[in-house]
């Protein structure tokens, strides 16, 4: 168990001191430094791994000082090292890791020369692995970064699973890791999922019937099987997170970097209890306020690269203090906020885009920005809205008006219709774009074909025909099919089993993808429920291939007319610019 951790010219550390419990929950604005902390362990971690097999030698430090330890290959180290000392100095950058038996790891990084390990045990010789090892008896799990599951899985040998389960790559393999337990270790992991997930129950994986290179792994809800990769993105990274945290042992630091990003908020909460139920050690870096909730007040720890230590949490104080600036992440100019009194709320970095449509359309309000526009990451994070308002009223004395804009992703239209309904009851203003996100609006034909040709004409290149950028535009949305389906129909199924929809879940998906093959026949229909933000970056990687030059969103909304802005889109930016300059 860790007792302390030092940072020295790390990053954006000069001198950062962390002091650790059991329970360590890292809060704090972004860019503060959580990220570098994880990247420390990460580093510290691939230092044991590499030295658990192989005998120490003898390191003289600058200062004469000896140690037994190790140099580390850089390929060896998950993390990128080329700028790991503070503000580019040449000094080393210092990690140090105090362990409760007062013995310290130390890694130190330079880049004129290899990493250097060494461990500090009063003094003693640790010539051997096994002294070595014995002098700070610790094992780390850190949760790799998780993604969507393969949709189809060939059985794999033993040794890609070896190379691959603690790295990015293991969501490419999660059937092949539970194909070769043993049926007691799976009952273990089906139970852990049933407690999460009541009514569902996790089939071991089988190779599949007619193809024995494939596997399979199904899950029963409600009596019906169905293979996982139809499952939603938050049981898929839930059953990744439970196969990684049954690598830990009960003496394991287990480290979670930003969970919020994958969970429900009611699972972020059962994963924090999960953790401290079952294992000695643990360090989470969030912002979910459903986590710091859940936490107890000793376990939030503020690291804030501005100080020279992390603060514990100590007191209600302290406490409230964190939760309401965690609250309010998106650093919120409260100030233009209180000029205005008016806000409007969007799903993601949206400003300037809706500000050069604003300005093709001739909405002043609306084009000059002055009224403050606010992250709100996405459906789930609606309440925040709601509470802005109250606490403008209820702590600043002001009442502040709220405008909401999401994107419409991958739900139903039935469900889009009942969160609208349900946020004007609650008596916000609010619209979804009909199309997947903000950026499917530029995703027109006739604009994007004459902003190619404008922009060959320009760079002095052959102009290409309608066909040849049309063949284009098909070539670019085909990179995204088959992922566009599976979500489509994971977000039907998901939506119907909420609501309680008593049909087969097999008749959704065929619905839905019956719906998707008529979208798909029509580039302009398309272009609706495409992954607008990928589909322009493919597309200008097209263009840059062809020797064309790649367009920017400005290039491409100098190229539309009033009529080739979608007309119900453009009636929500006229409704915005009206809130924009409606007086309070």
């Amino acid at each position: 168990m860790l007792r302390h951790i030092r940072l020295t010219n790390f990053r954006k550390f000069d001198a950062y001191s962390i002091p650790l419990k059991g329970g360590n929950i890292f809060v704090g604005p972004n860019n503060a430094g959580k990220s570098a902390v994880i990247d420390a362990i990460r580093i510290v971690d691939s230092c044991f791994r590499y030295a658990r097999l192989r005998v120490p030698q003898v390191l003289q430090l600058d200062g004469g000082e000896v140690f037994d330890g190790h140099l580390i290959p850089e390929n060896r180290i998950p993390v990128n090292l080329s700028h790991s000392t503070h503000n580019y100095n040449e000094d080393d950058a210092v990690l140090e890791f105090t362990h409760v038996n007062g013995a310290r790891a130390v890694v130190l990084i330079n880049p004129e020369r290899p990493v250097r390990f060494y461990i500090d045990a009063d003094g003693r010789r640790l010539n051997s692995v096994s002294h070595f090892a014995g002098a700070f008896p610790i094992h780390f799990l850190i949760v790799p970064t998780l993604a969507p599951l393969e949709q189809e899985e060939r059985w794999v040998e033993d040794e890609t699973i070896r190379r691959s389960e603690a790295s990015r790559t293991a969501s490419r393999h999660l059937r092949n890791v539970w194909f070769r337990k043993t049926q007691a270790e799976f009952a273990e992991f089906s139970a852990d999922i049933a407690h999460a997930w009541p009514g569902i129950i996790v089939q071991q994986p089988e190779r599949q019937r007619g193809n024995q290179a494939m596997l399979e792994m199904f899950y029963d809800e409600n009596r019906i099987a169905r293979e996982i990769q139809w499952s939603g993105f938050g049981f898929q990274v839930w059953l990744q997170l439970l196969t990684h945290l049954r690598r830990a042992m009960p003496h394991s630091i287990v480290v979670v970097d930003e969970p919020d990003i994958y969970l429900h908020p009611d699972i972020q909460k059962k994963l924090l209890r999960f953790v401290r139920d079952r294992y000695e050690q643990f360090i989470f870096a969030t912002h979910s306020v459903e986590i710091i909730n859940e936490a107890d007040p000793l376990e939030i720890i503020s690291v804030n690269s501005n100080y020279r230590s992390a603060k514990r949490i100590t007191s209600e104080e302290d406490y409230n203090r964190i939760y309401s600036y965690v609250g309010s992440s998106q650093n919120v100019d409260f100030a233009r906020v209180a000029k205005s009194r008016r806000v409007i709320f969007v799903e993601g970095d949206d400003r300037r885009l809706f500000q050069i449509l604003a300005r093709r359309l001739g909405l002043e309000n609306l084009a000059i920005g002055a009224v403050p526009f606010i992250k709100l990451g996405g459906f789930e994070g609606w309440e925040r809205a709601l509470n802005a308002v109250w606490a403008f009223r209820e702590i600043l004395d002001i009442d502040i008006e709220v405008f909401c804009l999401f994107d419409k992703d991958y739900r139903p239209s039935s469900e889009i219709a009942a969160f609208e309904q349900r946020l004007r009851e609650a008596g916000l203003r609010c619209h979804v774009l009909e199309r997947k996100e903000i950026e499917n609006y530029l995703l027109e034909v006739r604009p994007l074909l004459e902003a190619v040709k404008r922009r060959a004409r320009d760079r002095q290149r052959e102009q290409p025909t309608d066909n040849i950028i049309e063949g284009w535009l098909n070539e670019a949305t085909a990179s995204v099919k088959h992922r566009v389906v599976s979500r489509l129909s994971a977000r039907h199924v998901e939506y119907s089993r909420t609501v309680g929809d008593r049909r087969d879940m097999a008749t959704v998906n065929e619905e839905t993808q019956r719906e998707f093959e008529l979208l798909w026949e029509r580039l302009q229909d398309r272009f609706n429920i495409v992954p607008g933000k990928e589909v322009l970056s493919r597309f200008n990687e097209i263009l840059q291939r062809e020797n064309v030059g790649g367009l920017t969103h400005r290039m491409i909304v100098d190229s539309m007319g009033r009529d080739d802005i979608d007309q119900n889109f453009r009636a929500i930016l006229e409704e915005i610019n009206d809130f924009c300059s409606h007086p309070h």
